[in-house]
């Protein structure tokens, strides 16, 4: 397998995580603790950051 089509695989796990995280995250929000809906919420916005730029990074790739 080459490098872009596992990048590839990651950048859709991350989305799919995304998601995964959103759902609990609406699930809990009620329930939750600030903190452990703060946590869910940093962890949302990180795993889409991760995804946008290694999405970058293969778009810039020749």
């Amino acid at each position: 397998m080459t490098s872009v089509r596992l990048t590839r695989w990651l950048i859709q796990a991350n989305w799919l995580w995304t998601f995964i995280s959103l759902g609990l995250w609406l699930a809990h929000l009620h329930t939750a603790t600030g903190l452990g809906v703060v946590f869910l919420l940093l962890l949302v916005i990180v795993v889409v950051g991760l995804a946008y730029l290694e999405g970058q990074q293969l778009s810039r790739e020749p």
